[in-house]
C-alpha cells in the first residue's frame, strides 16, 4: 500500500546505449537524487548529485528466420510438381513486394522465388495455422543480432501476435512497421508471452517469429 505521506516524484529519463558512441543507456534524475538503471543489479538510488551509471541493453529477444534447407528441393521441381505441392515458381517483377522468409529481405527484380503454403504455427492449439510465404532461390539465412528486427518490417503495416507456451494467442495488434520495436517490447513485458509472430497485415501472411532469449 502506498504511503499517504509520500510525495509524487517526477522523473526525467533519457535512454542511450553504451556502444563505441559512449552514450548513456539510462539516467533518471529528480532534484538532488539520481536514480540509475542497472541492467544487472536493477534500480539503484544514488544520493550524490548528477551521478551517471551506464550498462548495455539486455538481450531480450531473437528474431528467427526459416531454414532454407526445407525449401531448397522445391527449386528442382517442375511447375506441375510444384502445383501438386500447393506451390508456384515466380520471377520477381518489382521490389519491394516479395519478402523472403529465409533472408528476411525483399527479393530483387529478376530473382526466382517459390511461393508456397507453409505451416508457420505448428501448435496443438486451435491457433494452428499455415499460409503463403516467399522464399528466394539460394537465399542466405538472415543474420540478426539480439534485439534486432529486420528492416523489411519497417515499411509495412504489421499484425503482431503474442502466444503463450501452449500456443494460445494472448495479445494482438495492428501497427505501422515504424512502431514495431515498441510493440515487441511491450508484448515481452508480459511474462505469459512465450513467443511472437509478426505478419504482414494487408496480405495477412507470416513474416517472422520472435522468441525470448
Amino acid at each position: 500500500m502506498a504511503n499517504k505521506g509520500a510525495k509524487a516524484i517526477q522523473l526525467n529519463i533519457v535512454l542511450h546505449d553504451t556502444s563505441e558512441t559512449g552514450n548513456v543507456l539510462a539516467k533518471a534524475t529528480h532534484n538532488r537524487t539520481v536514480i540509475s538503471l542497472d541492467c544487472n543489479a536493477g534500480i539503484r538510488r544514488d544520493r550524490r548529485t548528477r551521478v551517471r551509471q551506464t550498462c548495455p541493453m539486455a538481450n531480450r529477444f531473437q528474431v528467427q528466420a526459416l531454414d532454407y534447407g526445407q525449401f531448397s528441393g522445391y527449386f528442382n521441381m517442375s511447375d506441375d510438381e510444384l502445383a501438386g505441392m500447393h506451390a508456384a515458381r515466380m520471377t520477381v517483377s518489382e521490389t519491394p513486394g516479395t519478402p523472403c522468409r529465409v533472408s528476411l529481405r525483399d527479393a530483387e527484380v529478376g530473382e526466382e522465388v517459390i511461393l508456397i503454403s507453409f505451416n508457420h504455427l505448428a501448435t496443438g492449439s486451435p491457433y494452428h495455422a499455415q499460409g503463403p510465404i516467399f522464399v528466394r532461390k539460394d537465399a542466405e539465412p538472415a543474420s540478426l543480432s539480439g534485439n534486432e528486427l529486420p528492416a523489411m518490417l519497417r515499411s509495412r503495416i504489421l499484425s503482431v501476435r503474442a502466444y503463450n507456451a501452449a500456443g494460445f494467442m494472448t495479445k494482438a495488434t495492428v501497427e505501422p512497421g515504424s512502431e514495431i520495436d515498441g510493440v515487441v517490447d511491450s508484448f515481452l513485458d508480459d511474462p505469459e508471452t512465450a513467443f511472437i509472430h509478426i505478419h504482414f497485415a494487408k496480405p495477412g501472411c507470416f513474416a517472422c517469429s520472435v522468441v525470448r532469449t
